[in-house]
């Protein structure tokens, strides 16, 4: 049987993944966003951080709420009211909507973050660790953890939390799509021996995984399971644009860098040395044994050529 699937979210970044997936297997795929997907039929337009959307014309058993606002620092607290706004009220609207439906879907997959453990360093952090996010991006995605489970509970609808480290597909954004940019152009600046380890995972198995039929509801960490250093990921880069990494600085000169923007509220500060140079790695082995969950190498398709492609 044809399976009916709504993706909020549809035309971003990790979305566009779940979309393509999703119609790849022959599934029937609405989408719900802001901006209509050209190449989506059902197109539902609607901003969820303001609106409740009506779905009774679009029947589905699985909702992936890909939605959400991330890759942005507030400055100010109109700012990050917005990460409520579109995080939480967002996910309450869909909610709302989905409450109006005859019929729940059969499952409901949210998109979340690592950010809710609130770390900036440690090794293989497991889904047990306490949720101590205090920035208003991590807020609002326990916000939506709870949401999400509360509901799912109360109407005997399966659920998936996927606490998700940095994202790795074609044409990045935030850090990432930075980085790439900055050694295409050789304007890139190197921390010299800098071999804290990073947690990322594939967009495309994240988006396959969003489409399994049998899971065990909770919340899971989703990693490639290889964690490379960060100097790994420089030169996987570098490699796939056929590019030279020549501005290299010794780590303790970023150090006092930073430890001078501290003194002026600048973002180059000694939160931002730690979180660059501290290994943060988070434990899949959960997924790997309630989920099935085998991903693919985020540094193999990096060095391919990957990031750059459409």
């Amino acid at each position: 049987m044809q399976r009916k699937i709504l993706v909020t979210g549809g035309s971003g970044f990790l979305g566009r993944h779940v979309v393509k997936a999703a119609l790849d297997e022959g599934s029937e795929v609405s989408t719900l966003s802001r901006s209509r997907s050209g190449d989506i039929p059902n197109a539902i337009s609607c901003d969820i951080s303001t609106d409740s959307a009506d779905l009774s014309k679009c029947g589905f058993d699985t909702v992936i709420h890909c939605a959400g606002k991330a890759h942005f620092v507030p400055m100010n607290k109109a700012e990050e009211q917005l990460f409520l706004d579109v995080n939480v009220g967002g996910t309450r609207n869909l909610l709302n909507s989905l409450e109006s439906l005859n019929d729940p879907p059969d499952r409901i997959i949210l998109i979340s973050s690592v950010a809710v453990y609130g770390k900036n360093e440690g090794i293989d952090i497991r889904e047990t660790e306490p949720l101590n996010g205090k920035t208003p991006y991590a807020r609002s995605k326990i916000l939506a953890e709870e949401l999400i489970t509360d509901w799912a509970v109360r109407n005997n609808v399966g659920y998936l939390n996927l606490r998700l480290p940095l994202v790795v597909g074609s044409r990045p954004p935030g850090n990432l799509g930075k980085m790439s940019e900055g050694i295409r152009r050789g304007k890139y600046v190197r921390i010299r021996n800098n071999n804290c380890r990073k947690s990322m995972v594939l967009a495309r198995d994240v988006a396959r995984l969003t489409l399994s039929l049998n899971f065990d509801s909770g919340n899971y960490n989703l990693t490639d399971m290889i964690d490379p250093a960060f100097g790994e990921i420089e030169d996987a880069i570098a490699a796939a644009c056929q590019k030279k990494i020549y501005l290299q600085v010794p780590k303790m000169f970023v150090k006092a860098g930073c430890a001078i923007g501290n003194v002026f509220s600048l973002p180059f500060n000694n939160e931002f040395f730690q979180k660059i140079t501290s290994s943060l790695t988070f434990s899949s082995e959960l997924a790997s044994e309630k989920l099935g969950w085998m991903p693919s190498s985020c540094i193999g398709f990096i060095k391919s050529g990957g990031l750059s492609t459409e």
